[in-house]
């Protein structure tokens, strides 16, 4: 992502006012240090950081890593993250509960404002309203 066409898309994206979506599928921590130097060489460029980087609630000492990298994000203003696939970075199955200490330590860091719900999370919402409806008939 930081070769030189790399740079050049991302930079021309700041100057267009079009967000650059991140999808860290393996892993937050095979990409953090260039997501770190675009945000800092293109401070411009909205980032939008899909489904928490992928980090899903540390139980050991390299995942507890990754996630403070995350966090650590909140420092670049043009970071965003997406709050999202529940399913697939929670360790739990649903209504997902080992995320709500993630959730809560991503709007602490990057405050509400750059905190965005993906579609899979409304999806979420809308099975969690029909159990809880189902539950009360």
């Amino acid at each position: 992502m930081t070769n030189k066409v790399g740079k050049v898309i991302f930079q021309r994206a700041g100057e267009l006012n079009v967000p650059v979506g991140f999808m860290c599928m393996k892993g937050l921590d095979l990409h953090i240090s260039e997501i770190e130097q675009l945000c800092t060489e293109f401070p411009s460029t909205v980032v939008l950081l899909d489904h928490l980087g992928f980090c899903k609630p540390p139980i050991n000492d390299e995942q507890g890593l990754s996630f403070s990298q995350l966090l650590n994000l909140f420092r670049f203003p043009q970071v965003h993250v997406k709050f999202g696939a529940l399913f697939r970075v929670s360790r739990a199955q649903f209504p997902y509960l080992d995320l709500s200490l993630l959730l809560s330590h991503v709007v602490s860091h990057f405050g509400a404002n750059r905190v965005m719900w993906s579609r899979t999370a409304t999806q979420l919402f809308q099975k969690q309203f029909t159990v809880m409806k189902q539950c009360y008939q």
